[in-house]
């Protein structure tokens, strides 16, 4: 995969990610529940996906709430990895 393609595939996971966001917190926060759904739905989960995470800032001990790290790249039909809540 070429950096331009590399590029092009960032820049595509950020729009569906701020799209999915402000379609969602129309007048409020989102829940951990849709950030969870978000990032484990095509675009955001794709075959190059080793590890996901949701962090909240204002959790202490550092922020990480949920964890997700594939084995192998994410096999999104297939394989959810392993998580800790």
């Amino acid at each position: 995969m070429g950096i331009d393609t590399l590029l092009e595939d960032s820049v595509e996971r950020k729009e569906c990610i701020t799209r999915m966001f402000r379609e969602s917190s129309l007048g409020r926060s989102p829940r951990f529940e849709d950030v969870k759904a978000w990032i484990t739905t095509e675009p955001l989960l794709n075959g190059a996906t080793h590890f996901s995470c949701i962090m909240d800032p204002g959790t202490e001990g550092g922020g990480l709430v949920w964890a997700c790290a594939y084995e192998t790249p994410a096999d999104i039909d297939e394989d959810e990895g392993s998580s800790f809540e």
